[in-house]
Formats: structure tokens, C-alpha cells, sequence
């Protein structure tokens, strides 16, 4: 049999660097690739969430396009996000990324409702941007984002039923409705384009403890590798049953976010899966941190640190975990795409 080469290309969120860019003065969209570079990455993903597209730092054709040029002189690729699922909403941010020079815009639900209404609204919208978006060439990709189960975003694809429409899996969100990580990516697997790589852990919040044993426990992300997502064996999966050729390194360093669905089966979740084993010890800031804004105020320069360090650490790790998986830096690049023979 010949063999053929898997090429992967590794990309890092824009929201790694969230508290650089919110503590830090001048931390824009050009220092944000100046760090992406020296990182070593291939690309960026890039939020365009907020009124004047956070990052980009405005809306107009002229900023995208300025942006977008930047990157090529890079040399790097580029992918969006944006959130909610309206028509209007999706061809408007479509336009955004196309000016941008992405292929892949990503969104999730930001509906209120139940988790049966929220879906047909959802494959509402996506069918109707999806043609809009095929003659763009731009991938629009629905995440698992902290409300859909595997099997739940499984069903939205089936009914929207476009080959440009797919899914961007998250390797840490089904954990806020108790869903393995792993039981998420094998559901999503026929459908996923591309990756959020991310670590996190369960612990409880002290500020909520008035709240009762469960409802104080929320998710908190961690540098990848020292939490308790299974990232080795979720990738492992992944490239041996889906097409996908992009990771996108999503550190989230001091992001918290409670259990939204299902928390009367959290002690069932917590014997059954070791990724709901709660973490008590937290006394190393570095590992994790449930009060940035406090050190914010008191020691910002520790927090940007912090942070800085657990996105080294997981492109290091991420790195680390390729090389397990027979991947190897493409000869001659400065950039991290590897590739892998296989056959």
C-alpha cells in the first residue's frame, strides 16, 4: 500500500492571551501575532466577539483587510469566531471573515430556552447562512459550547445538512454538562472540522459556598497537560478517525465557569468519569486561580506571567503529545506544522 503523509497545522486562540490583553497596555492585534509567531505556530484564531470585533479593534473593511494583510506577511492562517446563530448576524460576520482571508468561521448558541428549542432556532439559522457561506468557501462550524452534548450537536448537523456547515469540537466545554470529553468527541467525530484544545479541572469555589456541596463546583481551566481532560488520548482519537488537519491551542489560564445542565448527576459523573474528580488543592497560583481579578489589582505583572507561562506550557505539551503520535515537524519550516506517514 503507498503511503500518504497527515499534515497538521497548530494555531493559538486569541483568548489565551485574554488578560494581556485586558491588564496590559498596548497588548493589540499586532502584539497578539508577535506572540503567536514566537510561539511558533502556524495561525490564529481569532474572537470577533464584542461590537467592534475585540481584537481587530474595528469594523470597517479597511481595518479587516489591514489585519488580514498582517497575518499573510506572516505567513499564517487565520480562523474566526463569533457567537449566536441568527441569519443576519452569521452573513454579516461571514463578510467579516471573508475580508479577513479566513475559511473557517466559528459560533455557538446564546439562546435562552429549553435545549429542544435552542436546537431547532440553531439549525434555523445555519441552514439559512449556509448557502451564503458555501459560495464564500467559508467552513461554518457550530462549537460545543457549554450547552449542546455530543449527541445533541450530532442531531443539529443531521438536520441543517450541508457539507459546509460542521462542528467545531471543544475539548473542555461538555464538561459544564457533565458529559465526558471523551463521550463528546466520539459523538461529534463525523462532523468535526476542527479543535479547541483546552485543560480544565473541577473544583469547588469557596465565594459560593452558601450555595450548597454541588453548586458551589465549577470547571476551571488550567494549563494543558496538568489538568484532568485526557488531551493525549481525546487527539489520539481524533486523528485516527476524523479528517482533521488544524488544533487550535485555546489555554484558558483563570477561566471558571459553573455546571449548566444536569448537576443533580454530578456525584454519578464523579465515580464514573475521572474527569470530574474535584481538585482541592489549589494553593499554586500558577496551576490555577479562582480570583484573577483580585491579583489583577494587587499584582498584575504575576497574572500576565501566569498567564504567558500556561500557554508555553501548553504548546509544549501539545507539542509533546505529536511527537508521541509519530508527528514531526515539517522539515525546514519555522513554523509548528507536522506531519505523520501513515500506510
Amino acid at each position: 500500500m503507498e503511503s500518504e503523509i497527515r499534515k497538521i497545522r497548530l494555531a493559538i486562540h486569541s483568548v489565551s492571551f485574554a488578560f494581556h490583553r485586558r491588564y496590559k497596555e498596548g497588548f493589540d492585534f499586532h502584539a497578539l501575532i508577535e506572540a503567536a509567531a514566537n510561539l511558533g505556530v502556524s495561525g490564529v484564531h481569532i474572537s470577533l466577539n464584542d461590537a467592534n470585533y475585540r481584537w481587530i479593534g474595528g469594523t470597517s473593511s479597511e481595518r479587516l483587510r489591514e489585519v488580514g494583510e498582517a497575518l499573510r506577511a506572516r505567513g499564517m492562517f487565520v480562523e474566526v469566531d463569533t457567537s449566536g446563530t441568527d441569519e443576519e448576524h452569521l452573513i454579516k460576520l461571514l463578510d467579516a471573515a471573508r475580508m479577513l482571508g479566513a475559511d473557517r468561521l466559528r459560533t455557538y448558541v446564546t439562546l435562552q430556552g429549553s435545549p429542544e428549542e435552542k436546537a431547532r432556532t440553531t439549525v434555523r439559522g445555519l441552514r439559512r447562512a449556509a448557502p451564503i457561506a458555501a459560495d464564500l468557501g467559508i467552513q461554518l462550524l457550530l462549537e460545543n459550547h457549554e450547552e449542546f452534548s455530543g449527541r445533541e450537536i450530532v442531531h443539529i448537523m443531521e438536520e441543517v445538512d450541508h457539507p459546509t456547515v460542521g462542528a467545531l469540537y471543544d475539548f473542555g466545554n461538555s464538561m459544564m454538562i457533565l458529559e465526558d470529553p471523551m463521550v463528546a468527541a466520539k459523538a461529534m467525530a463525523p462532523f468535526i472540522r476542527t479543535v479547541h484544545l483546552k485543560d480544565q479541572i473541577l473544583t469547588k469555589d469557596p465565594s459560593l459556598a452558601d450555595r450548597g456541596a454541588a453548586e458551589n463546583t465549577i470547571v476551571c481551566g488550567v494549563p494543558i497537560g496538568r489538568g484532568n481532560i485526557d488531551v493525549e488520548g481525546i487527539l489520539r482519537f481524533l486523528l485516527n478517525n476524523t479528517d482533521l488537519n488544524r488544533v487550535c491551542i485555546q489555554s484558558v489560564y483563570g477561566y471558571r465557569a459553573p455546571i449548566s445542565r444536569n448537576l443533580p448527576q454530578l456525584a454519578e459523573a464523579e465515580r464514573r468519569y475521572p474527569v470530574f474528580a474535584q481538585e482541592t488543592d489549589l494553593s499554586d497560583k500558577s496551576f490555577c486561580i479562582l480570583d484573577p481579578e483580585a491579583l489583577s489589582r494587587t499584582d498584575p505583572c504575576r497574572l500576565l506571567n501566569y498567564e504567558m507561562s500556561a500557554v508555553a506550557l501548553g504548546v509544549g505539551k501539545v507539542r509533546e503529545i505529536l511527537a508521541n503520535l509519530d508527528f514531526h515537524i515539517e522539515s525546514g519550516g519555522s513554523s509548528m506544522d507536522y506531519r505523520r506517514k501513515t500506510g
